[in-house]
């Protein structure tokens, strides 16, 4: 056996012992872990972001993955191709070990320029080729490594020059020596395409990654870094999947970016050109004249944070109330929906706002819901600790959003458990309780307080608010069971422990037995 069949056979065993299955696209089985130092394999280190391999993406290359699959990947990538920032291709020495290699008297792999050159011969000449290399120059290469060299000189043909030159020199060797150069085993760098996305994920393949690609908006990835943001913050998922990049979104950005924070300002900017560049066309390729007049209040009922991220509630209002385009011009027409000039939109709207239902902020800012209500709408981050220091508050304001004022009461009352049930320690926040007859008292819920205040005068002393309330807005009896909603009709269970009822002597305890006390407020019920 010829020493070159004896090199075939040996690379053919070395080639094939490292073919391996790869998974079938869209497996619902768990992303393998990459090791980024591991010898190169398709399936777990090219597959989670090639869906697919195909040919050269390099101009003037010919190759298809497709006609080597059954050789080892590392049988042409000596190294991870994907190392520094930068794509490590193949050298031209590792496509020799096949092209060129002749087994007895045939080629393994055809080994002429065009079979894998598009260009012309003439300008493959590499560039340190000069004139006069033929000189002193190629030999010092050809010493240090004359292998290289017979990629593309047949051995013959140096011996002839040399012996035409009358170069002292010893025989060429014959034919280009396969090789497969040994590396020392690198420590495991290991990425988890279905782990969370952190910085250590990243900087093995990316080592800078704030390098400015023009074009691209203008991002410091330390910036965020230096503030404690985690990555998962933005990477929402692996930024890398089978023919994909997945990058943050805008709205993402917009989390922070254009959010106040309560008394503390800007979170972060928004203003454009603090990401995106000078030549950046920020307007959207979808808003045509067409989108103008026609189709953008669907996009604007349907997603007004998405038109928020660029417009603010003037832009939109200037428009729709009809504002001019320019000073001193003709005013435009009003586009006001027909609904809002309804009365029972002005008694609906508090509770349509708190369900997020319609698009008020595309039109409305706090500045505009103060025109009617005194009270900061929407309320700020703080509201709940700092409201009962607000000044001129407006109860009524109060009462168009917050119908069932059970969670008001709960903390409104919550340091009036013990307190008795009198004039002065009710009308501090309900002046409308001083009114009499308190019969005639609107709502019949305050009313049902107030007529108790004349109580301490037969019993001795008024009664405690927690001697009938378990907790506000629930009786002792309703607690027990499914307590109504404050707005709903009273259970008289409680109230009958006293009315009507008799002590020990046989006196009754408190008058108005049965419909009587219905009467005394509902002289319209007809019993």
């Amino acid at each position: 056996m010829t020493r070159s069949a004896r090199i075939f056979l040996v690379l053919v065993a070395v080639l094939m012992a490292g073919v391996i299955a790869a998974p079938a696209i869209g497996a619902t089985t768990p992303m393998p872990a990459i090791d980024l130092n591991a010898p190169v394999m398709s399936g777990t280190q090219c597959m989670p972001c090639h869906a697919t391999i195909a040919g050269a993406k390099s101009p003037g290359h010919i190759f298809q993955h497709g006609s080597h699959m059954t050789l080892s990947c590392d049988a042409c990538h000596w190294a991870p191709p994907h190392t520094g920032g930068v794509s490590v291709l193949p050298s031209m020495q590792s496509c020799f070990n096949c092209h060129g290699l002749k087994h007895g008297t045939k080629e393994i792999a055809r080994s002429a320029c065009p079979t894998c050159h598009t260009r012309p011969r003439a300008e493959l000449v590499p560039k340190g080729h000069t004139p006069g290399y033929a000189g002193k120059q190629h030999g010092i290469d050809s010493l240090a490594s004359s292998n290289v060299c017979l990629m593309c000189h047949d051995a013959s043909w140096c011996d002839a020059c040399h012996i035409k030159q009358n170069v002292d020199t010893p025989a060429t060797q014959p034919e280009y020596r396969p090789l497969m150069p040994s590396k020392p085993r690198k420590p495991a760098i290991t990425v988890r395409p279905d782990g969370l996305v952190t910085i250590g994920q990243c900087v093995s393949c990316h080592p800078d990654l704030d390098a400015y690609v023009p074009g691209r908006v203008i991002f410091a990835h330390a910036t965020h870094l230096q503030k404690a943001f985690k990555c998962v913050d933005c990477h929402r998922s692996f930024p890398h999947g089978p023919e994909t990049v997945e990058r943050p979104s805008m709205p993402t950005c917009y989390t922070c970016h254009g959010l106040t924070h309560a008394r503390l300002g800007l979170v972060a900017t928004d203003k454009c050109a603090s990401c995106h560049p000078k030549d950046f066309v920020l307007r959207p390729v979808d808003h045509t004249v067409d989108f103008v007049k026609k189709t953008h209040k669907v996009a604007a009922n349907t997603s007004p944070e998405q038109c928020a991220m660029c417009h603010a509630s003037d832009f939109c209002t200037a428009c729709h109330q009809g504002e001019p385009k320019t000073v001193g011009g003709s005013k435009r027409p009003q586009v006001i929906p027909a609904d809002h000039r309804l009365q029972p939109f002005k008694v609906q709207h508090g509770k349509d706002f708190l369900a997020q239902k319609g698009a008020c902020g595309s039109c409305h800012d706090s500045a505009s819901c103060e025109k009617c209500h005194s009270t900061p709408m929407p309320h700020p981050a703080d509201w709940t600790s700092s409201h009962p220091l607000a000044k001129d508050l407006n109860a009524q304001d109060c009462k168009v959003c917050h119908t069932n004022r059970q969670t008001c009461e709960e903390c409104h009352h919550r340091g009036l458990r013990g307190a008795e049930l009198v004039l002065k320690n009710c009308v501090v926040c309900h002046p409308t309780m001083a009114t009499t007859p308190a019969t005639s008292i609107k709502p019949s819920s305050i009313a049902d307080h107030a007529v108790h205040f004349v109580v301490a005068k037969k019993r001795g002393k008024p009664y405690r608010c927690e001697q009938c309330h378990v907790g506000f807005g629930f009786t002792a009896v309703q607690a027990v069971g499914t307590a109504p909603a404050l707005n709903q009709g009273h259970d008289l269970r409680s109230c009958y422990e006293c009315h009507g009822a008799l002590d020990y002597r046989n006196v009754m305890i408190a008058p108005y037995p049965g419909n009587e006390l219905c009467r005394r407020c509902h002289s319209d019920l007809n019993l």
